[in-house]
């Protein structure tokens, strides 16, 4: 009878170690769910954020050199543009327009002082500012799905781009994926507006 309670007494023992792992165990579990739940949420927003930044685009339906006929000369140009497939919307007032040639290049940014009913030429800066008038969808500084976008920047007087010359024309939303767009100008200058091959 002796040894009987020598066992029962390394029984408790035992049932006191089990349980003190399972509740180790338990925690531990908890710890684990916990920080990969954290992990799991990082990702989307990590997700999100990249494919915010890889599909967000603007596409270029059609380009027009604005030009000056006497002097045989582009003074500016007109881009009808609309959003990428699947991008999202892109603010205006986020969107840094560059050109480059071979004798000057200009770095435009939207001006909100223009009314987009009112976008026109003669109301812009030149060399420093855009603006837009809707074709399609509303004249809000927003550019989404469904709208079209008429885009005018101007240079100045003493710029000179000619006919036959090669150009890179940027787009550059704040977050988004730049759209150049290298072409030339045209090769006469024979109306105001130039239709432009992209």
């Amino acid at each position: 009878m002796f040894g009987l309670k020598k066992k029962g007494l390394m029984g408790i023992g035992m049932l006191i170690i089990f349980i003190s792992t399972i509740l180790v165990s338990a925690v531990a579990a908890g710890v684990i769910i916990r920080s990969s739940g954290m992990l799991q949420q990082k990702a989307f927003e990590i997700e999100e954020s990249t494919r915010r930044r890889l599909v967000t685009r603007i596409d270029i339906v059609a380009m027009d050199a604005i030009g000056n006929v006497s002097s045989d000369s582009v003074i500016g140009f007109e881009v009808m543009t609309r959003l990428g497939a699947g991008s999202y919307p892109i603010s205006f007032t986020e969107l840094g327009i560059t050109f480059s040639c071979e004798n000057f290049s200009i770095s435009a940014s939207y001006t909100n002082s223009t009314d987009p009913t009112n976008c026109s030429f003669s109301s812009l800066t030149a060399d420093s500012e855009f603006c837009y008038s809707p074709v399609f969808g509303d004249n809000n500084d927003v550019l989404e799905f469904g709208d079209v976008a008429l885009i005018k920047f101007k240079f100045s007087e003493n710029r000179t781009l000619t006919t036959n010359e090669d150009f890179l024309l940027s787009f550059i939303p704040s977050r988004g994926s730049i759209l150049d767009l290298y072409s030339k100008t045209p090769l006469v200058i024979e109306k105001e507006k130039n239709r432009i091959r992209i």
